[in-house]
């Protein structure tokens, strides 16, 4: 009798958060440790119902309270829950973000250095999904990528776009330089 009213107990002290009630299944518990082993009367007849009765009303009352307070702390649960998926929803949009942020710099970088033709949708938009997925891996090709001498937007067939492409390949070579500029004055 003694080890089922102690299981009892501790459930009753594990359903519940106040440490008012806890305090008072400690106190019960103690004195089922207590108690010895003798047989308790129980009241016959009229008094025997009451007496029942009273602890029926006891434990219905105990098991109400249980479960009013297991329905609040669902409820909180369900609250943390919510709120750490928006926070988990919040941060990924911002990853997100990030990464398109970070993904069109690079490519605005590759068109200035030639490697990516601006006029080019569909291969811009392929690196930039590239960059979205890998950062580092697309980084890394669209570095390998040779530069363009002339850049993507001037690169014609006459007239401007040769003074560009003229100036952009001898900048860094006298020689070269003058060469190129007595062989366009000829041609022209």
């Amino acid at each position: 009798m003694k080890a089922l009213l102690a299981k009892i107990a501790g459930m009753i002290a594990g359903l519940t958060t106040d440490d008012a009630k806890k305090a008072e299944v400690a106190d019960l518990l103690k004195e089922i440790e207590t108690a010895t082993d003798e047989k308790v009367e129980i009241p016959e007849g009229a008094d025997a119902a009451k007496h029942n009765a009273a602890i029926i009303q006891q434990l219905t009352t105990l098991l109400k309270e249980s479960k009013t307070e297991t329905a609040a702390l669902k409820a909180q649960l369900d609250k943390l829950v919510a709120s750490d998926d928006a926070s988990k929803s919040a941060a990924a949009e911002a990853a997100k973000k990030a990464a398109a942020d970070k993904a069109k710099a690079k490519i605005e970088e590759a068109i200035k250095a030639g490697r990516i033709p601006p006029k080019n949708e569909e291969l811009v938009n392929t690196w930039t999904k590239q960059l979205e997925a890998d950062f580092d891996t697309a980084s890394k090709l669209i570095d390998a990528m040779p530069a363009s001498a002339t850049p993507q937007a001037d690169s014609t067939s006459g007239g401007a776009g040769q003074q560009t492409a003229k100036h952009n390949i001898t900048a860094g070579n006298k020689k070269i330089a003058d060469y190129v500029a007595q062989n366009l004055v000829q041609e022209s």
